[in-house]
């Protein structure tokens, strides 16, 4: 109302919300009281804004305090006011984007986006360097970068890796802020390309999808691989609920690489599921008998070989129990060679894309 609160009690509270660069950790309150304005209708808050110990020598994280301050008049009106103060040990927050993977085969668009404590996008100048990993967790970096550049903040900026071979690589970023102080940030990808015949990384399912909206002049594409050796890949296409297509793929270290043209029996789309697993065969001298454990009504069932199963329930979209599917299948790829024991079959990976028109 523009009058002045004149020796009025002032209440107060003081709230400290934790960031770790642009993500939210938590909100605690750190103070209140009351306390009383003067002639002028100012007052003080006696509070210090300290760090949380949780945090401390943290460079990423910074605070955000909250100080909330209301007060009645005589005339009953309250009246109350939010101030936020933001603290840290560098002014700047600096965040780059990159997808967990990147393909090489054509430029990309990124964006290394930087702002003030208070949320306020800031325009500096920076560089960047790109190393590559010695392993998939991107713990290890070779001693030089591969690439180097620089950057402006906020704007988006064309990149092209192409010429890199394929592989885990860790994206290190720097500007400076008005006192001199660095401010970093760190993005991991795996570069890769849609010709390669195996995985870039060490990984159980390797899988991207190059596009899954179709029509009648552009398919479907996708690819699905694996580096492990001796991996069965149960591979089940429905159209609603018309199971369309539905194969078993023995995989060693290797990509396969799907295009579906668009038909219009397929309505709004097609399901993909890929459920894998990965198993260690062993040769054994035993009776020329299948011998099925049971599991859930499994019954006996006699071939070739023998084979001992230990394995967990997996339905697809329609409630079709895959394992069912996939351990026949399994059986006949035996059938003619000599015995083996199939053991330690204990986890399903599995991948669903839908893909639509």
């Amino acid at each position: 109302s523009g009058v002045l609160l004149q020796d009025l009690p002032v209440k107060y509270t003081v709230k400290r919300s934790v960031f770790s660069l642009w993500r939210f950790a938590e909100s605690t309150q750190i103070a209140s009281g009351e306390v009383t304005a003067n002639e002028n209708g100012e007052f003080t808050i006696p509070v210090r804004l300290e760090e949380n110990d949780a945090y401390k020598n943290d460079a990423r994280v910074y605070y955000r305090y909250s100080i909330e301050a209301t007060a009645t008049n005589v005339a009953g009106e309250t009246q109350s006011s939010t101030d936020v103060i933001a603290a840290g040990s560098r002014s700047l927050i600096l965040q780059t984007e990159l997808a967990d993977k990147t393909c090489k085969d054509k430029p990309f668009h990124t964006v290394f986006k930087v702002q003030n404590l208070n949320g306020q996008p800031v325009e500096v100048t920076g560089t960047f360097n790109l190393y590559k990993a010695q392993d998939a967790d991107f713990k290890k970096l070779d001693e030089n970068p591969v690439a180097t550049g620089t950057f402006t903040s906020n704007e988006e900026m064309t990149i092209h890796w192409g010429n890199l071979p394929s592989g885990p690589y860790v994206l290190k970023a720097t500007v400076k802020d008005t006192q001199g102080k660095e401010v970093t940030a760190d993005a991991n990808t795996i570069l890769f390309s849609s010709k390669d015949q195996r995985p870039p990384i060490e990984t159980t399912v390797w899988f991207y999808e190059a596009n899954t909206e179709f029509d009648a002049e552009h398919p479907a594409m996708f690819c699905f691989g694996t580096s492990k050796k001796e991996a069965y890949v149960m591979m089940n296409v429905f159209s609603g609920n018309e199971l369309l297509e539905s194969k078993v793929m023995n995989l060693s270290d290797t990509i396969v690489h799907f295009k579906y043209p668009y038909k219009e029996s397929y309505g709004e789309g097609v399901f993909v599921n890929f459920c894998m697993e990965v198993v260690a065969l062993h040769p054994e001298i035993i009776n020329s008998v299948l011998k099925l454990r049971r599991f859930v009504g499994f019954s006996k069932l006699l071939c070739h070989n023998h084979i001992s199963l230990q394995f967990i329930r997996v339905y697809c979209p329609t409630n079709i129990p895959l394992y069912y599917r996939i351990l026949l299948a399994i059986c006949q790829l035996y059938r003619d060679k000599k015995s083996y024991y199939l053991q330690q079959i204990t986890k399903w990976y599995t991948v669903m894309i839908l893909l639509t028109s």
